[in-house]
């Protein structure tokens, strides 16, 4: 799988580096990784609006997710495939930081 990533800021000062919603604006992707820093589970989805989606995953789930990687074309299937062991529910995904650490570089 030969993932076209969008490069970003990995200085952040939290455990995984943070694109904020304040810095998405348009951007041309489609596939995203979401972490929970409380319940560490990562959601792998695809959206062409990460702003309008972050935000509405932040309400529902009642937390500040963290995008730890971007995508510009859909590799949302090939993802859930390649981690279908660490699913926990859904789109939802177990990923060890090692794991994390594979997706992010």
């Amino acid at each position: 799988m030969n993932l076209n990533k969008i490069k970003f800021d990995h200085s952040a000062k939290e455990t995984f580096p943070e694109l904020s919603i304040q810095k998405i604006r348009h951007i041309p992707f489609s596939t995203y990784i979401a972490l929970d820093p409380i319940s560490r589970l990562c959601k792998i989805g695809k959206t062409k609006s990460l702003k309008t989606r972050l935000q509405r995953l932040n309400n529902q789930f009642k937390t500040t997710l963290i995008i730890i990687a971007l995508f510009y074309d859909d590799y949302e299937s090939e993802m859930h495939e390649k981690y279908k062991n660490y699913r926990v529910f859904g789109e939802w995904f177990f990923l060890s930081n090692r794991l994390i650490q594979e997706i992010q570089y």
